[in-house]
């Protein structure tokens, strides 16, 4: 009886542990698991609505954070006079700027997304495996006292977890020796990060009370090894007369994708112009937050490959539907005017003379309605009626000239000099030279430019001898598209 007796008080002791025990874990689960108010702390149903919040602002993070390039640290640093820890959750180190989520216990106490610290980053130090640490000074923060930032990153609650994102800038600074010492630096061998200079920044009675906090460290590197995802090997072909695009691969990074492409017998075409479909879709406008965009053209000059870069690597297919082409004048044009001829030019009769001719037509010199200015003139492009009909007419420049992959010295060597319309007087002095923009259209197939010489150089001069180089045509065509699997 007394063994039965004394197991019976074991047992009672034991459920008495046992239900002190599960009290301590009730209030702990209180404390930790009270209700919150979703509207004031912007609460989300998981972790995975967290993100999507920063996925839909920045758009190449969702890849990022797909493919590993993300680093997930997950640290906890305690917070004792506050009673919370903050947590720092991600880091992505990516050219120019970087990224950074954290999260902050949420309290009992807090009444609202107001209550809960704001983190501000004002130094960054990247620790290399093979050199020096480097220093980089942010500056002011990106994300103000009031938590809001220029992506209008905000806070939001999950699991009684407050989240904050922040895209801090990455620059060199210093002397122009220390700038290029970090830019040879090999970035690949950053292996970890030191946010300093850091602040917590609380609401009190309606002001900002800043609070210093230690320097974290945290492991982060550029993972430059996972960017590119997949190469897809093409041989597509596309042929427009006797020019052939043979589309050779697509490479797949995480952020976009890059068609290349090697241009055969491109003659005097210099530039395919074409509508593009991802997926039976138009892209989007170019906006630097959307990832639906395409940047690049088809380059046709003779001898280079190319690349069109596509900035969603998601995308299946693109279907390329070419709308016509661009072409240059084999040679250059030069023509000469007397000073007799300019002044006949005020006669109604004469009020313009042929000076020249181009592939597609012929070239006309005369003087301006409704001037009297002396020096006043235009030279007007007329196609000829068999000729294909242009679209546009213009000459190079800078502005549209075709040299991605090329030199400058094989710039001048196809284009001359990009200055389209050079005018010397009989002595040899050159008292113009254009840099033209365009050529207006007025209608029926004429061009026109207008020019102005100074007086004196007009009166000074006997004859006057034109240059005209880098003319450039653009012509519609019709055929059928082609459609390029960009997925295996």
């Amino acid at each position: 009886m007394k063994h039965s007796s004394l197991l019976i008080k074991i047992g009672v002791v034991v459920i008495v542990l046992l239900l002190f025990i599960g009290y301590l874990k009730y209030q702990d689960y209180q404390k930790d698991h009270f209700v919150v108010d979703k509207k004031s702390f912007n609460v989300k149903t998981s972790f995975s609505a967290v993100m999507q919040e920063d996925y839909d602002k920045i758009p190449t993070l969702k890849n990022a954070d797909r493919y590993h390039i993300v680093e997930t640290v997950n640290k906890d640093i305690p917070i004792v006079k506050m009673q919370r820890d903050l947590r720092i959750e991600k880091v992505w180190l990516v050219a120019g700027r970087v990224y950074i989520l954290t999260s902050f216990k949420l309290l009992k106490t807090d009444r609202s997304l107001e209550d809960v610290p704001k983190l501000t980053i004002h130094k960054f130090i990247f620790h290399r495996k093979n050199g020096p640490d480097f220093t980089y000074d942010i500056g002011k923060s990106e994300i103000n006292a009031d938590g809001v930032s220029p992506l209008k990153l905000t806070q939001r609650t999950f699991d009684h977890r407050v989240y904050q994102s922040q895209v801090l800038p990455f620059e060199f600074n210093g002397t122009d020796k220390e700038k290029d010492a970090i830019k040879k630096a090999d970035l690949n061998a950053i292996y970890k990060l030191t946010l300093a200079g850091m602040q917590l920044i609380t609401n009190q009675k309606g002001e900002a009370k800043k609070t210093a906090i230690k320097d974290i460290t945290v492991p982060a590197q550029f993972n430059f090894e996972k960017y590119l995802i997949d190469t897809l090997a093409l041989n597509k072909k596309l042929t427009i007369d006797d020019v052939t695009l043979t589309f050779k691969s697509y490479r797949q990074y995480y952020d976009h994708g890059e068609l290349n492409y090697k241009v055969e017998n491109p003659g005097h075409m210099v530039k395919l112009d074409a509508t593009t479909q991802f997926d039976g879709k138009i892209p989007e406008p170019i906006d630097e937050n959307s990832k639906n965009i395409v940047f690049g053209e088809f380059n046709l000059t003779h001898g280079t490959a190319g690349e069109f870069d596509i900035y969603n690597p998601d995308f299946k297919t693109m279907t390329i539907q070419p709308t016509g082409y661009v072409t240059k004048e084999d040679q250059t044009i030069t023509f000469k005017v007397t000073q007799k001829q300019m002044e006949s030019l005020s006669q109604e009769d004469k009020g313009e003379i042929q000076v020249g001719t181009f592939t597609h037509g012929k070239i006309y010199i005369g003087k301006p309605a409704n001037t009297h200015r002396e020096g006043n003139f235009y030279i007007r492009f007329k196609q000829d009626r068999h000729s294909p009909q242009l679209s546009e007419l213009r000459f190079v420049n800078a502005t549209n000239l075709p040299t991605q992959n090329i030199k400058d010295e094989e710039v001048k060597q196809m284009y001359g000099e990009l200055t389209p319309i050079k005018v010397t007087n009989n002595k040899g002095k050159t008292i113009m030279s254009l840099e033209n923009e365009g050529i207006e259209t007025l209608g029926d197939g004429r061009k026109v430019y207008d020019f102005s010489v100074d007086p004196d150089e007009w009166h000074g001069s006997k004859a006057f001898q034109f240059t005209i180089q880098g003319l450039m045509y653009q012509e519609k065509i019709k055929i059928n598209p082609i459609t390029i699997s960009l997925k295996e």
